[in-house]
């Protein structure tokens, strides 16, 4: 008889290796390579094959979106849903996930389309609760089921009279498959179950929508294979303390990723913030020292916000330091820029640094804002209330110039935010009309007397 080959593939990244090892050389992740036959082993695929070749022109024009009616959803789709596409919306428990697909699915059949609600995690009773709790009107559009065996699934969809246009899975930890190996909400439960769903919707252009669960550190539980599954990943970030909640895209293959959409929750649902600068900035006070306002690039849109410093003697040994909102080991890395590059001593200090209204920010011209937070209250310095800050710090201690200054500026004036601190290099705005006070500086060491200098202080 002939010996059947095995090979050994990680249930995390599906990266495959001649030798079983503990931990996978690929993604670092343990005990999560396990064997599979070689003979056994089919490949598929998620897409239509083709036999030729075809000039892309004529296919750029093909793409069908569907506008979901929530202008901030659809901010981050990049206009609408796709039709065929596979969404994949993740976050913390209580964000609003259900909640935004509910209204989701509400407007979509308001527009006689018809939607597959699968609750895994809830009866259908409780949807339709949360249908009338969100003042949605009633309709026959919305077909719920509480099968999550994926074979079943496929049936179900198949059977379906009209046949359904969306399909909502709440969660994908709750599918399983009769043959697959281990209990729902398994590594390879999911990856199976994910894959079978995509294969089937891509092919009868089902548009599919899944949500996922997220670990304690807010990545996505399950195989990390499955964001490769899909063509769009989404985000929900913020928590019960803060009205606004943040979605993100995280990959988008039809639109820009990193764009965001902003919500208010309210108890009627989700409400799309169109102006969300100024609702973050609503209740900020004036003149208080360790207060300053940044503007980040979050896709395509600026957005101001407020970020407080606060520094106190330390009674320890080794100072605290805390960062809320943005990188704590870039709070660390700013410390030693004002120490080593202004002579500065906040060694002595414990340092409090807080992004408000619950944001998450990346952008690296947030930089410049916590250093002026910071020196604001290290010496106790209060700003005027329409003082801005807007610039990346490099380890030199040299401002440098961040990408589409000029919209920043422009959203900060919109606003009445016309002071404050911008890099001196790379200026983008033709003049300085519309605005009070714009001061440029090109290093740490200059900030002091900026800010001594500043208007109204």
């Amino acid at each position: 008889m002939r010996k059947i080959k095995q090979e050994f593939v990680c249930l995390q990244c599906q990266h495959v290796q001649a030798q079983w090892s503990g931990q996978c050389p690929s993604c670092n992740s343990w005990g999560q390579i396990e064997a599979r036959d070689r003979d056994t082993h089919k490949k598929s695929t998620l897409l239509m094959q083709t036999d030729e070749l075809l000039p892309l022109q004529p296919l750029a024009s093909g793409i069908d979106r569907q506008p979901t009616y929530i202008s901030e959803f659809d901010r981050c789709l990049g206009g609408g849903l796709v039709q065929g596409s596979v969404v994949l919306i993740s976050g913390p428990p209580g964000i609003g996930k259900s909640t935004l697909l509910t209204q989701l699915a509400g407007h979509l059949a308001a527009n006689e389309q018809v939607i597959a609600y699968v609750c895994g995690e809830e009866s259908a009773e409780q949807v339709a609760g949360r249908v009338h709790r969100l003042q949605l009107p009633p309709t026959d559009h919305i077909r719920a089921t509480t099968c999550t065996d994926v074979d079943k699934l496929v049936s179900i969809m198949k059977a379906a009279q009209p046949k359904p246009q969306f399909m909502i899975v709440d969660s994908m930890q709750t599918l399983f498959s009769t043959e697959l190996s281990g209990p729902p909400g398994s590594i390879n439960q999911v990856r199976g179950c994910v894959h079978e769903l995509v294969q089937w919707t891509k092919k009868h252009n089902v548009t599919l929508i899944l949500v996922g669960h997220v670990t304690k550190d807010n990545q996505l539980a399950g195989p990390r294979v499955v964001e490769h599954l899909v063509d769009v990943v989404l985000q929900f970030e913020g928590d019960g303390s803060h009205q606004f909640r943040i979605l993100r895209a995280t990959k988008n293959r039809f639109g820009n990723t990193a764009e965001i959409g902003v919500f208010d929750m309210t108890i009627h649902g989700l409400k799309s913030v169109e102006n969300p600068s100024a609702h973050l900035l609503s209740g900020r006070s004036n003149h208080i020292a360790g207060s300053v306002v940044f503007s980040s690039l979050e896709g395509t849109r600026p957005l101001l916000g407020e970020i407080q410093a606060l520094t106190t003697p330390t009674g320890y040994a080794t100072p605290k330091r805390s960062a809320v909102g943005f990188d704590s080991h870039r709070l660390g890395m700013l410390l030693a820029v004002i120490e080593a590059r202004a002579g500065i001593d906040v060694s002595r200090h414990d340092v409090f640094v807080t992004v408000m209204g619950g944001l998450k920010v990346s952008d690296t011209s947030l930089d410049l804002a916590i250093v002026v937070a910071i020196l604001s209250a290290l010496h106790d310095i209060a700003l005027p209330s329409d003082y801005m800050a807007i610039g990346e710090l490099g380890l030199t201690g040299e401002v440098r110039a961040v990408r589409q200054l000029s919209e920043r500026l422009e959203e900060a004036r919109r606003l009445g935010y016309q002071r404050g601190i911008i890099p001196h290099s790379g200026l983008e705005f033709p003049s300085k009309e519309g605005y009070k006070q714009i001061a440029h500086v090109n290093a740490i060491y200059h900030l002091i007397e900026q800010l001594m200098n500043a208007e109204g202080v």
